[in-house]
């Protein structure tokens, strides 16, 4: 494993990031009843605006400054799959609005998402509620927060008792998907099934006890990143469909709490078919 080997500069990087986050999640607050340019990726429910450029612009800007040749990895500028972070000393994670639909429509769900890799290794995270200027962090050993308090996931010890969160990426809408089985599968098994439109979101949620699980098909590298260290550090569980831990290049992330996390994933994939 390669480590930090001054716990000086993860410090001074983690501090100096949290500056930059916050302030660009100020300056989203500031243009949410503005006018947006609106364009579409892949599809008519893939959106990219104005102001998810200028923020991810401005976090480069200031990260490779903190790290100068820091390698990167990003939604709009550099979005890979093709990950080689055991070649990069260093490597920035960034979505610099998650969320953006919601955000294009006014739904008050949405966030932006850092994370600083050390070769293979994460460091630290940072996901901020950009509406709520919420920030969940964490240093890779050093526990999870929401702001300055420390969290942890719930104790709900049953799926029938359980919140549960999910994500379904438009390439599943159609009747006969595992995503749209898995989901139906879950109607009276638990207490509650949402959808917020924000994975950053949802799994510091799960970090934070509000949610149970989470499980999403087809996310990206930045869709992730953070949101795995805050619920391992908060004492969850993220893991993929064949109960491997998660990383990067999983198609699946199924994600919760401890006590019904067997539970949980044995519903999922019986309700998929997996054997």
């Amino acid at each position: 494993m390669n480590k930090v080997k001054n716990p000086v500069a993860t410090d001074l990087y983690f501090k100096e990031a949290k500056h930059v986050i916050l302030t660009a999640g100020e300056s989203v607050r500031n243009e949410i009843f503005q006018k947006k340019i609106i364009h579409t990726k892949e599809n008519f429910t893939d959106l990219v605006t104005n102001v998810d450029r200028e923020v991810e612009s401005y976090l480069i800007k200031h990260l490779i400054k903190l790290i100068p040749d820091s390698h990167l990895v990003t939604e709009e500028t550099n979005a890979t799959n093709a990950i080689a972070f055991d070649q990069q000393p260093y490597t920035w994670v960034i979505d610099p609005i998650d969320g953006t639909m919601n955000f294009v429509h006014h739904f008050p769900r949405y966030a932006i998402s850092v994370a600083l890799y050390h070769y293979n290794d994460i460091v630290f995270g940072l996901t901020l509620d950009i509406v709520n200027n919420i920030l969940y962090s964490a240093i890779k050993g050093q526990g999870a927060y929401m702001n300055d308090t420390l969290i942890h996931t719930s104790t709900i010890d049953s799926l029938k008792h359980s919140l549960i969160a999910y994500g379904i990426p438009s390439a599943e809408w159609r009747a006969t998907s595992r995503s749209k089985q898995i989901l139906f599968s879950l109607f009276g098994e638990c207490q509650g099934i949402r959808n917020s439109g924000s994975s950053c979101l949802d799994l510091a949620f799960v970090a934070t006890g509000q949610l149970d699980g989470f499980w999403h098909y087809h996310l990206k590298p930045w869709d992730v990143a953070v949101g795995i260290l805050l619920v391992e550090e908060a004492g969850g569980i993220c893991t993929n469909f064949n109960h491997q831990i998660s990383n990067l290049k999983d198609d699946w992330i199924i994600a919760s709490n401890k006590p019904i996390y067997d539970e949980f994933i044995s519903h999922i994939r019986s309700a998929a078919d997996v054997k």
